[in-house]
Parts: structure tokens; sequence; C-alpha cells
């Protein structure tokens, strides 16, 4: 099973995306500036990832993106914020994908919103199965 990413350019307030999957539902994400995948501060290189439920001490079950280069422990998880901390904005991630049901702004800052629900209808579909991701 594939699941796409489509990524749009990226911005110091995080990088926007759509994410497809084989039923065709989509869903919106916020991954951090592309910064080279430096770790903690960059979002993943495009490509293409093998992905299966982890359980995370943080997030509880989520999908780990695995065999990531010189990254570990990314996941797709609920959030809102994913911008450059060096540069002043917030971000509730550090190298993750963040999922939402649509788009808006929080303190001025642009954001993914109703992420706990797209993550709950997200791991429904997908049936906590694991897929394959490709990111472009």
């Amino acid at each position: 099973m594939k699941v796409i990413l489509k990524r749009e350019e990226s911005k110091d307030y995080g990088t926007f995306g759509t994410i497809t999957l084989p039923d065709g539902k989509q869903f919106d994400t916020l991954e951090l500036p592309d910064k080279d995948n430096k770790r903690q501060i960059s979002c993943i290189p495009e490509g293409i990832y093998k992905c299966k439920i982890i359980n995370s001490p943080k997030f509880g079950q989520v999908f780990g993106i695995l065999n990531v280069p010189n990254r570990a422990n990314i996941l797709i998880h609920a959030g809102n914020y994913g911008g450059d901390v060096e540069k002043g904005y917030r971000s509730d991630i550090l190298g993750c994908i963040l999922l939402g049901k649509g788009r808006g702004k929080l303190y001025d800052q642009p954001v993914v919103v109703s992420s706990r629900v797209a993550l709950k209808e997200f791991m429904a579909v997908l049936n906590h199965e694991p897929f394959e991701l490709e990111i472009t």
C-alpha cells in the first residue's frame, strides 16, 4: 500500500504538504523547513520510506518512518506547529510529520488544525497496517 506526500515550498514557519491515501482521502501535513536533513531542525529528505506502527512513549501508537538517512525516531503524529525555532517560530516537531484536517494560524504562525482528529482518521483508514510513504 502506497501513501503519497506532496510537499509545497519550504518556509521559515514550516513545510506544508498534502498526504493522499490509497482510497483518495487527503490530509494536510506540516513539517520543519528544509535544512538539508539536519537533525532536529529539518524535514526529512524526499524519497520512499517504509512505515509501521510503533509505540511512542510520548505519542502512543503512531506510525514510525523507517530507515531515514542519518535520522531516528521520525514519526507521523499530532501537533500544530512546524516552524524554525532558530528564527523564533514555534515547533511541535524535531523532524516528524504532523497531520491536520485544515490549515490556520495560531499566534500569527501558519499551522495545521484538527490534528488529533486527522491522526485518528489516518490510523483508521490505514487500519494500522504498514505502508510505503513516497515524499515528493
